[in-house]
């Protein structure tokens, strides 16, 4: 009878095409089967452990899968502006400034402390240099001088009238004092932000800029205190307003430094980068361009004229070459200027690429 369970269940596992590795659910009953059965059981162990063997073998092999990394070619737009800048940065455009364009010269240890202490005034000058133009709306108002009348008068005061004068000119003082700055803060502000609307009318890319950054440390903090509590709807503490106030103080010196960078970079973009032209590049000593569309001739004016197109005699007008190739068009990424700089950057790097290098020739001439 046992024999037969086997032979059954072998003819059904042939014909489900099912393999030799899944276990008969009376399988353990069998102790005392004959040699087939246990043949049998033989085979499929066999089996079983070979393909654990190959399976292990298959998970040793392959090492495991990880993502490759994406990687993002140009400019990714969603990228957020580093909020960082390098020092070298700084002292590199203060010296190129200093000798190419300023009549009043940075002080690169001081920056941006030189230019605060003078009211903007040096950039403004450096900014007129390099376009040729004055900066409208930004002459500073005569200063408003409070009355004086009234203390020469008092000869004929008695001495408690004096003192009650006296006493109530010095509760104000403090106030007309606070209320000077801010008045001459807020005349900072009104000159930066005509400098912005000029550089901006000229192309920069300044407008995310506030004024406000511009201003000295006590400026920058007596406007920053008189924005928060100009709205009378929210109330802030002393505490509060200590808080605010220590986070200014510690954040002006880098937002300032950045912001003063920012502003000095857009105008040497649109002030003296905007010169450069494909015709300067092409023209330049030591260029050599192929397939240069400026260098290919006109086609030669017809001397006699088709029938119907004119006088006889009369040559066609010609047509007006190109004045630069097709990639250096001005686009919404690099404008005609930048490309034009970029292609000169890669000119030299390409033809740097292909010198031999002195160091790699073999002959060991130190050694020797």
């Amino acid at each position: 009878e046992e024999l037969r369970r086997l032979r059954s269940l072998e003819r059904k596992r042939a014909v489900e095409g099912k393999t030799a590795e899944e276990k008969d659910p009376k399988g353990k009953k069998r102790s005392g089967s004959p040699n087939k059965g246990s043949s049998l059981e033989e085979g499929s162990i066999t089996s079983k452990a070979s393909k654990a063997t190959k399976s292990n073998s298959s998970t040793t092999l392959q090492p495991p899968s990880t993502p490759a990394p994406v990687e993002h070619e140009g400019i990714d737009a969603d990228r957020p502006p580093p909020s960082t800048h390098d020092d070298s940065e700084l002292n590199f455009l203060m010296k190129w400034l200093n000798r190419n364009i300023c009549r009043k010269p940075f002080e690169v240890d001081r920056f941006p402390d030189c230019v605060c202490d003078t009211n903007g005034e040096i950039v403004i000058d450096c900014i007129e240099l390099m376009s040729g133009k004055k900066v409208p709306n930004i002459k500073p108002e005569e200063s408003e001088g409070g009355r004086q009348g009234g203390r020469g008068s008092t000869d004929t005061r008695t001495r408690s009238s004096d003192a009650t004068a006296d006493l109530s000119i010095d509760r104000k003082k403090k106030g007309s004092e606070k209320a000077n700055r801010l008045t001459a803060a807020n005349r900072l502000v009104y000159k930066y932000q005509q400098l912005m609307n000029f550089l901006v009318n000229n192309g920069a890319l300044l407008s995310h800029i506030n004024p406000v950054a511009l201003l000295g440390l006590e400026d920058h903090l007596l406007a920053q205190e008189y924005d928060l509590t100009r709205d009378k709807s929210q109330r802030f503490t002393p505490a509060m307003l200590s808080e605010r106030r220590s986070n200014w103080q510690a954040q002006w010196l880098h937002n300032c430094k950045r912001t003063w960078l920012e502003v000095l970079y857009q105008s040497v973009k649109i002030f003296i980068l905007a010169r450069v032209h494909y015709k300067d590049f092409a023209t330049m000593p030591g260029v050599v361009l192929t397939n240069n569309a400026m260098d290919l001739p006109s086609p030669p004016a017809a001397k006699t004229a088709k029938p119907g197109a004119g006088p006889p005699g009369k040559a066609e007008p010609k047509k007006k070459a190109p004045a630069y190739p097709k990639d250096l068009a001005p686009s919404n990424v690099f404008t005609h200027a930048e490309a034009v700089l970029l292609q000169w950057a890669s000119y030299h790097l390409e033809r740097a690429s292909k010198l031999a290098d002195e160091g790699a020739t073999g002959g060991g001439g130190l050694s020797e």
